[in-house]
C-alpha cells in the first residue's frame, strides 16, 4: 500500500501544506513538508580568552593544627531486645 501511494502522490506534484479529505466515511489528512537538508557537523569555536585559568578566589594554606592517632578496637556488641517470656506476656 505505501508503494501505491507514493506513487500517486508522486503523480499528484502537491505543494507544501496541509490536504484534508473525506475518503470511505475517514478524515485523510495530509501534510507537505520541504525536506530539510542535514547541516554537517562542525566543531564548536571558542575564544580562548574566555577560558578561565587564574581561581577567581584565593584560598588560604592549612597550617597543621595538631596529630590524631587511630588505634583499632573490637566493635561494639548489637543491642539485644528483651523477650518477655510466657508469664509475662497479656
Amino acid at each position: 500500500m505505501n508503494a501505491s501511494l507514493v506513487e500517486v502522490f508522486q503523480k499528484l506534484h502537491l505543494e507544501p501544506g496541509t490536504y484534508h479529505v473525506h475518503v470511505n466515511g475517514y478524515d485523510v489528512e495530509i501534510q507537505v513538508v520541504k525536506r530539510k537538508v542535514a547541516a554537517p557537523i562542525v566543531a564548536a569555536k571558542y575564544d580562548e580568552a574566555d577560558v578561565m585559568l587564574d581561581p577567581w578566589v584565593e584560598l588560604p594554606g592549612l597550617k597543621p593544627v595538631g596529630t590524631v592517632v587511630a588505634q583499632f578496637a573490637p566493635p561494639s556488641p548489637p543491642d539485644i531486645p528483651e523477650i518477655p517470656t510466657e508469664d509475662e506476656e497479656p
